[in-house]
């Protein structure tokens, strides 16, 4: 084996093995939709810390953190275990109040600097019921929601526009995939960024096929060689 080829691979198997052992911690995807704006752009390229990650470095979930979800909802016009991206507001043991326009956590409200556009309940169509916010045309009006074991309630920083646990309730531990640890500078609805955001998902394959290249090319073009 010739020295290029021996630096060839070393190169590539390093890369392949850094690239996987990324993979095994961290996911990279983007958001569809407006539910998470203004903190997440329609398209937004992320970084997800996987639940193993979270598990082996003993990072619990924390209120605030940006959340991905696996929807278990019947009542969303979207597939089955499609990713949802939302705020996590709730934890095992709280008591979640909705009223009109704030969120209560165990009859505190909650400060929530990331919500640009207002909560208004009595417009929303709560628990995915046309008209379904009727109720909170009251201002007195709270309802409320004790998580049980293993719960979480989940909201969407865009009000007006999620679908989260005002309309499914609250979810389940094993509904979470992971958390927002990094907002990449790509947006899928560009062009050239939507490309290279793909990319980025594909070079695992891409270091693979560079790296049997390295070894096996050499031996194909000397096959070719001896069958002429």
């Amino acid at each position: 084996m010739s020295h290029r080829r021996q630096i060839w691979i070393s190169v590539t198997t390093t890369l392949l093995l850094l690239v996987m052992g990324f993979n095994v911690f961290f996911q990279i995807d983007h958001t569809q939709g407006r539910s998470m704006a203004p903190s997440l752009a329609d398209g937004q390229w992320l970084v997800v810390a996987r639940p193993r990650t979270l598990r082996w470095f003993n990072q619990p979930y924390r209120y605030r953190d940006i959340v991905i979800v696996a929807n278990a909802a019947e009542n969303l016009n979207v597939p089955k275990d499609r990713l949802l991206v939302k705020r996590l507001v709730g934890k095992p043991g709280d008591l979640i109040g909705v009223s009109q326009t704030t969120v209560y956590r165990n009859a505190k409200p909650i400060s929530e600097p990331y919500v640009t556009y207002a909560m208004d309940n009595s417009q929303y169509d709560y628990g995915g019921v046309a008209g379904g916010g009727v109720m909170f045309r009251n201002a007195s009006y709270v309802t409320s929601t004790l998580l049980k074991k293993n719960q979480y309630f989940i909201l969407g920083d865009n009000r007006p526009v999620s679908a989260d646990s005002r309309w499914f309730g609250p979810i389940k531990a094993s509904q979470l995939r992971g958390k927002v640890v990094a907002r990449l500078g790509l947006n899928d609805t560009i062009g050239w960024q939507h490309l290279l955001g793909q990319a980025l998902r594909f070079v695992p394959l891409t270091l693979v096929l560079l790296w049997v290249a390295g070894v096996y090319w050499p031996d194909w073009q000397q096959w070719r060689q001896r069958r002429k």
